[in-house]
């Protein structure tokens, strides 16, 4: 902390990162600031809407206060902000790709178990399925509990060969978010030549990536939408192969390269 010239990076906005920034800021330290959404449909989601107008003060207050690093275009002010397209994608993603099984609808979810993520209504709607499908989840779901032998509880997985895996022994994710940014499970799906499939809610996230499906939130549109993918799976990932995906090393670039050249201008 008594180092000069040091510069700090806070992710995200939370009660603890905004605390920080009081610190900092108190210290005349320099901030800058990395935002994977806005975070106010996050916080609408799972606390409510009474509590957004107090997460919109902590935003206002660091933003005005800090160099902020965005990995959205919808967060994208050129004036106010950075852009930087955000990966966690190695080497290893993107070679000896595997023959998707494709004997059944293999769904696959990674992520939290929280409701803005959309992941309980999805539920719902799967236990509902007539056909024969499997659907596994990825994430701290310990405290879930299913009688639908067809559902599959796989822990929290860190390992990153272990999570290639897994996307390789099914043949489509389903991302059922309300709200996202710019999530790094779509680009790990697609890397591993899985398609995904999304709801309307974030059809934003789409952009001209290949390989993403927009469906509707009720069971005929999702049933179509799946249909559809798996009677067609070779040539979609056919099309997957012209994606130009983001990876971590040009993210760690983009983020240095900011923080150089904001810090050559003081």
């Amino acid at each position: 902390f008594k180092t000069p010239n040091v510069s700090y990076l806070l992710i995200s906005i939370t009660p603890y990162t905004f605390f920080s920034f009081l610190f900092l800021f108190l210290f005349k330290k320099r901030v800058f600031l990395y935002l994977w959404s806005s975070g106010h449909e996050e916080y609408k989601h799972i606390l409510g809407s009474w509590f957004v107008w107090i997460y919109h003060i902590m935003y206002v207050i660091v933003t005005s206060n800090s160099k902020v690093i965005v990995c959205h275009e919808r967060l994208y002010d050129k004036k106010k902000s950075h852009l930087v397209r955000i990966s966690r994608l190695d080497d290893r993603w993107l070679k000896d790709h595997k023959d998707a099984p494709l004997d059944k609808i293999r769904l696959l979810y990674v992520g939290r178990m929280s409701p803005e993520k959309g992941i309980f209504d999805f539920l719902k709607m799967f236990n509902q399925i007539k056909f024969d499908a499997i659907f596994s989840i990825v994430g701290n779901s310990e405290n879930l509990n299913f009688s639908n032998k067809n559902i599959k509880l796989l822990g929290y997985v860190a390992d990153p060969q272990s999570l290639i895996n897994i996307y390789d022994n099914h043949n489509i994710m389903i991302l059922p978010s309300f709200t996202e940014a710019t999530p790094y499970v779509v680009d790990e799906a697609l890397s591993r030549k899985r398609p995904v499939i999304i709801f309307e809610d974030i059809a934003y996230i789409a952009k001209d990536k290949k390989g993403i499906f927009i469906s509707k939130r009720n069971m005929n549109s999702f049933l179509e939408t799946t249909k559809y993918i798996m009677d067609n799976y070779l040539e979609i990932q056919k099309k997957m192969e012209q994606n130009n995906l983001p990876t971590k090393k040009n993210m760690i670039k983009q983020i240095s390269d900011i923080i150089k050249l904001e810090n050559s201008r003081l």
